[in-house]
């Protein structure tokens, strides 16, 4: 682990490089906050190109923008079969980014066919990179695990997730977290929601789903059995929309955490959920921190 090294493109990532293109034991390389940009990346990248034993590359918060996730995409994703995990979380690889990563991915016989995990959060991505791996997924049967949080993408996503959500049948977790849905974009794909049958795990934290968005999730809740983690943390709930969600979970068997963190169900909406569990025995984790439950 090598995370906030300050490597940055110095003779120590060349270095490093040449090491990893003839190790054979190394699983995990984490090279996060080090300013690695476009060199540095395009050294690890070639050195990773026929490794067989890393199975996570971590590249948080390196800076190596869209030109740099095009070398991993062309480098390391069309090349490696063995990488499981790629993390590629804050390094504005806006739209341009990810629909390199999304195409190299669409073809798992041509190398990244191995890849389960994908984060590209606090990227940028906006709605052009969402519809490239969108695409992606209608074809792709490998990635299980997908984090698109903090990327500006707003209630025209909605769409976009509902193709995900349709068309795909092996992703069990998907992060959306602080994207601004809305109300309206949860709408769009909340009838795919109900429907999937392999998503295990949905955050939609800080997505302004006040004012009905938790109606919507209690009614989707009522239809889906697969889902097992369901974050709303920061999302705002009105008393009736407490009461609508405590229905939900009396006939919902499948969902074994909750996070209703900062959502503000108040003392009355509190009394609705809590009472609920009585007639509930799968939920195990019920999250109500940061709720004024008592005046």
């Amino acid at each position: 682990m090598l995370r906030g090294c300050k490597l940055g493109d110095s003779e120590h990532v060349k270095d490093l490089s040449r090491a990893l293109a003839s190790n054979t034991t190394i699983e995990v390389i984490d090279l996060g906050d080090n300013s690695l940009h476009k060199r540095g990346v395009k050294d690890i990248a070639k050195a990773l190109r026929n490794n067989t034993s890393v199975r996570e590359l971590l590249l948080d918060g390196n800076g190596i923008g869209s030109q740099g996730a095009k070398t991993i995409a062309k480098t390391v994703l069309r090349k490696n079969t063995t990488l499981t995990k790629l993390s590629l979380k804050d390094n504005a690889i806006c739209s341009v980014g990810a629909e390199a990563i999304a195409h190299a991915l669409r073809d798992e016989t041509q190398g990244g066919g191995g890849l389960t995990e994908l984060d590209l959060s606090e990227n940028d991505i906006h709605l052009h990179g969402l519809r490239a791996l969108a695409k992606m997924l209608r074809s792709n049967r490998c990635l299980l695990k997908l984090n698109v949080g903090r990327n500006r993408l707003g209630p025209k996503a909605g769409k976009f997730v509902s193709k995900i959500l349709s068309l795909n049948s092996t992703l069990t977790s998907l992060d959306l977290r602080a994207n601004a849905l809305g109300v309206e974009g949860l709408k769009e794909f909340s009838e795919a929601l109900k429907l999937n049958r392999s998503l295990r795990s949905l955050n939609l934290r800080f997505n302004n789903l006040e004012n009905g968005g938790i109606g919507i999730v209690a009614e989707v809740l009522e239809h889906n059995s697969t889902l097992t983690s369901l974050v709303l943390r920061g999302n705002g709930m009105s008393l009736a929309e407490a009461e609508r969600l405590a229905a939900a979970m009396k006939v919902n068997h499948s969902l074994s955490t909750l996070n209703l963190w900062y959502c503000g169900p108040g003392e009355g909406g509190t009394k609705y959920l809590v009472s609920a569990l009585e007639q509930n025995s799968s939920v195990t984790r019920l999250v109500l921190g940061g709720n004024r439950l008592a005046t």
